[in-house]
């Protein structure tokens, strides 16, 4: 039970429909969450429907056993909010939608972080639509979920814009008001270092305490505010600051 991409649905789609046209038998379309964001596949889906494919959206991961009267399917639909059963003569899967992730020695040797599914920062909402928690590496199609070639032409453009914006002057400028930690108070919690959504944040083992990299940390104040010892300021936002204007 993979997540669809547009990739996978359009080619699921595709071959719903030829089926349905060609055989005068019924073809149902098991889909968890169908991407059709995009115009021709959303155009694509209505004429399927309109051919006649059942469309079936259903939660979970669904089972498949071999039985006397064919391929049985049972899953639980979404709509319906029951359990349903549905027998056929074959059963096939969109390949597209098997996702590989991005190589991990690849990623530990960057030092770009992941998600759940492998891909480079596919769920990270602060670094869409290409960026990474490290500055001058975009993540560019397959490796951030991506198989769909018009949105992977759009983000080679965004990549591209970018790395030039980055690149375009003389002097490459890196902000120094990432955030401070006041070794004093450090307890070494970690807090900091999980917290941190752009990785920013490690370990110093031989002062033992947390510090921020000035080339990843984008000062967004999320490790400030968790760390429960108070040991974390940011220097554009510092604690007196921030008390006075509560104030």
């Amino acid at each position: 039970a993979f997540p669809e991409t547009k990739a996978s649905t359009e080619s699921a789609l595709q071959t719903a429909l030829a089926l349905q046209k060609q055989y005068e038998r019924q073809v149902s379309l098991f889909l968890r969450d169908a991407r059709v964001s995009a115009l021709h596949i959303e155009k694509l889906y209505a004429a399927a429907r309109d051919a006649g494919v059942a469309v079936v959206k259903y939660e979970g991961k669904p089972e498949i056993a071999e039985t006397d009267e064919g391929l049985a399917i049972r899953c639980r639909d979404s709509i319906l909010g029951a359990v349903i059963s549905l027998t056929c003569d074959v059963a096939g899967i969109s390949t597209q939608g098997l996702e590989t992730g991005t190589d991990r020695d690849l990623l530990r040797i960057t030092g770009v972080t992941a998600d759940s599914l492998g891909q480079a920062q596919e769920n990270n909402i602060h670094l869409l639509p290409v960026g990474t928690n490290l500055p001058g590496i975009a993540a560019v199609g397959a490796c951030r979920g991506t198989h769909y070639l018009p949105q992977i032409t759009d983000e080679t453009a965004a990549a591209v814009l970018y790395l030039e914006g980055l690149l375009g002057g003389p002097v490459i400028r890196i902000e120094s008001s990432q955030a401070r930690v006041d070794p004093e108070k450090c307890v070494l919690c970690l807090t900091c270092v999980r917290s941190c959504p752009f990785r920013a944040m490690r370990v110093n083992r031989e002062k033992g305490v947390a510090e921020s990299l000035a080339h990843v940390c984008k000062r967004c104040g999320i490790c400030a505010g968790e760390c429960p010892a108070k040991a974390i300021e940011l220097p554009v936002y510092p604690d007196k600051a921030l008390l006075f204007q509560a104030v």
